[in-house]
């Protein structure tokens, strides 16, 4: 297992954010004596003239002795592709500032490199880095066909990097420059959510205490990837149930908006916002059921994922009823898969009387197996083998 080692990772994500495989592997990574640093990504310049930079706390922020977040400055922006003088001069200003952040650590080392998007392909070279991890997350873009530049930036990434690692066999199999990819399928913070679901029923959150059994939950981003209109079905076709949302609203369209607004409307829809990781578990092993609910609008985007939240739900002993996606299908014996109304409210009614311990056993069994210490030892052992073979940097 890797220990003793700096690991800078560039990311879209906030630190405090939606909790997702970024924080969860760096986490685990600083678990084993490893000292991490999360790169937040910069603010567009747009945002910053148009006074939409939220208060952050900008520079570098600690979480723990061995995990650091940097936040760029407003004064170093990113600017779009018609600006590349000015882009390349900010980016310039943000490296060098990570390097006085890494100084300040008493972390001005070789460091491993995590790069989770061909965004990044910029910071390849810069840290005079020991190894080059591209871990891709998704199918880049989520919809739409890839631009001649996006796709030059990640062949120069794959080509450069010591270890390439994916989440879904359906992104390994769309292009050949992938087929050489390891499978790295999403996990879950398995010791926090079955201490939740061992403490269900005592360790309720306020807002969750007041909304009454059963309670039917989704958890992760509310966007436009959500079959709202299914959503609007089964809460009016099932009054008796709770539907509970958690999670930040983002990225919707128009229509999804105005879907949003109506189901809110509704008694027996609750949505409960953000939530940070050290109560998340909590929220998941008070419901009553788990839901993975994509739109058909989507299905592109579905198809490529890999859902944080299967194994989180499956962890807290929750039963899972989920849209047909090829990353679910395997897992069929713990999640029923549903297509259309009806099927959609027959299984949440069979999850809802589902009873006994042997079916219990086999999802947390499951979760076990899926675990983010189980990834990051793999993880571990691809970085290792790399470094210690001679490909790693020079």
């Amino acid at each position: 297992m890797l220990t003793n080692q700096v690991i800078v990772s560039f990311s879209h994500n906030r630190w405090y954010g939606k909790w997702s495989e970024k924080q969860a592997i760096l986490t685990k990574f600083a678990e084993h004596g490893n000292r991490c640093l999360l790169v937040e990504h910069p603010f567009p310049v747009r945002a910053v003239l148009a006074g939409r930079v939220p208060e952050s706390n900008f520079g570098l922020n600690r979480v723990n002795d061995k995990v650091y977040y940097y936040v760029p400055s407003r004064f170093h922006p990113s600017f779009s592709k018609n600006h590349p003088v000015l882009n390349r001069l900010t980016r310039d200003m943000r490296i060098r500032a990570v390097h006085r952040a890494l100084r300040q650590l008493g972390w001005a080392r070789r460091p491993i490199l995590y790069i989770w998007h061909p965004d990044f392909l910029e910071m390849v070279g810069r840290f005079n880095e020991s190894c080059l991890l591209y871990h891709k997350f998704d199918r880049y873009p989520i919809v739409g066909e890839p631009s001649p530049d996006l796709l030059r930036r990640e062949r120069e990434l794959i080509d450069r990097a010591d270890v390439c690692m994916t989440v879904s066999h359906e992104i390994i199999a769309m292009d050949p420059m992938f087929s050489g990819f390891e499978f790295m399928p999403n996990a879950a913070e398995f010791e926090a959510f079955q201490a939740a679901f061992e403490a269900r029923g005592r360790n309720e959150p306020a807002d969750l205490a007041s909304i009454p059994h059963p309670r039917v939950g989704y958890v992760g981003a509310i966007n436009r990837k959500i079959d709202f209109d299914l959503m609007q079905t089964m809460a009016e076709r099932m009054p008796d149930a709770s539907f509970v949302l958690v999670g930040p609203e983002v990225n919707y369209t128009p229509e999804d908006a105005a879907r949003v607004a109506k189901l809110k409307q509704r008694d027996n829809v609750h949505f409960l916002g953000l939530k940070g990781f050290d109560e998340l578990p909590r929220y998941v092993a008070n419901l009553d059921a788990g839901i993975i609910i994509n739109t058909k609008e989507r299905a592109e985007w579905v198809k490529y994922c890999y859902p944080l939240k299967l194994h989180e739900y499956l962890a807290a002993g929750l039963p899972v009823v989920s849209t047909d996606i090829p990353a679910v299908r395997e897992f069929s014996d713990v999640v029923r898969i549903a297509t259309g109304a009806d099927q959609w409210i027959a299984a949440i009614r069979a999850c809802l009387a589902e009873s006994g311990p042997e079916v219990l056993t086999r999802r947390i069994e499951i979760a076990r197996q899926n675990s983010w210490a189980s990834r990051v030892e793999r993880i571990s052992e691809l970085v290792e083998r790399s470094m210690g073979n001679g490909n790693g940097r020079r």
